[in-house]
């Protein structure tokens, strides 16, 4: 599943994990968000996710982001894909 960036400004910056490489995190990122590179993250998920918490995930267009989401809510976690990832946070925030 997708949302829209306006939902987090909408609902508050929570729950938001980056999935790009620590890199990329530490040159930018969606306030409050938590670094978490999609291979760690589909390793192990337990480790930082829990059933009943809905999370809200990013990579840099939305396109990777998309794919984990998919991937974890088979495994019945709760998690939504920011459309557009961090380039639409950015180009929303420089409007």
């Amino acid at each position: 599943m997708e949302i829209n960036i306006n939902y987090l400004y909408n609902n508050g910056f929570k729950n938001i994990i980056d999935i790009r490489s620590n890199d990329l995190y530490n040159l930018g990122s969606i306030p409050n968000s938590i670094n978490i590179p999609k291979r760690i993250l589909l390793l192990n998920p337990e480790l930082y996710l829990k059933k009943d918490t809905n999370y809200y995930l990013y990579c840099d267009n939305g396109t990777s982001s998309k794919k984990v989401s998919n991937e974890l809510n088979e495994l019945g976690y709760n998690t939504y894909s920011i459309k557009g990832g961090y380039l639409e946070y950015k180009n929303k925030k420089a409007s």
